[in-house]
């Protein structure tokens, strides 16, 4: 063997003939881009070209990752805002049974019950 790794060996009629390479992929480690261009390297031909289509790839696989994940966000963003409007709910309440002594909740659903013993709420509330 010559020493070089079998992927860099290229077989001298291969070398003559050759006068373009293409390769597609991310430009990341695991895609061994580094030895696709010590390949073109030993080609030791000034008319041979490399084209590395790497971004196209990026672009297309960025979309297909949007399409993937937005339902993802939607449906995380709409929680926040169900989250969001209940802890402002609960502060104006808060404020109101500070300025006029006591306030009282009739008609509380289960998972609403269910938040406010684990926040403490139950134990300043009067629930009906």
């Amino acid at each position: 063997p010559s020493g070089r790794p079998a992927a860099l060996r290229v077989p001298a009629r291969a070398r003559e003939r050759v006068r373009s390479f293409l390769c597609a992929g991310r430009m990341v480690t695991r895609k061994h881009m580094d030895v696709v261009i010590r390949a073109f390297g030993l080609l030791n031909r000034p008319d041979a070209a490399l084209t590395l289509v790497t971004v196209p790839v990026s672009v297309a696989y960025t979309v297909y990752m949007r399409k993937k994940t937005q339902p993802r966000y939607a449906k995380r963003s709409k929680s926040y805002g169900v989250m969001n409007g209940f802890v402002e709910e609960m502060l104006s309440g808060q404020k109101t049974m500070n300025t006029q002594g006591s306030m009282s909740l009739t008609g509380v659903r289960e998972s609403v019950m269910e938040i406010f013993e684990v926040t403490g709420f139950s134990d300043i509330l009067t629930i009906k």
